[in-house]
């Protein structure tokens, strides 16, 4: 049975300075982690707290996210695909 492509929502400055162009169409995150959700309204409630620096609602909900696989981690080297820039935001898929 085929996954289901999940496009998720990341900072586009956290993304966009840590990005270098591998081969059309693809970026690979060059250094950092960074955390993206499928479901704007659940990155709009895990940004809250970061804002609210409330870090223990943070880690619950970004965890609470990952095992209902609607967020995920992106890491130092991961290679993504940038489907969508808006103000603040980028949206991208994993390769594959």
């Amino acid at each position: 049975m085929k996954k289901p492509l999940h496009i998720f929502l990341v900072l586009l400055i956290a993304i966009l300075g840590s990005v270098n162009l591998t081969r059309a169409g693809s970026q690979k995150i060059s250094q950092g982690v960074f955390y993206g959700c499928s479901d704007r309204n659940y990155w709009d409630k895990i940004e809250s707290y970061l804002i609210q620096e409330d870090r223990e609602a943070f880690e619950k909900a970004l965890r609470a996210g990952m095992i209902k696989e609607t967020c995920v981690w992106l890491e130092t080297g991961e290679e993504v695909f940038v489907v969508f820039r808006t103000s603040g935001l980028i949206k991208v898929r994993r390769q594959g």
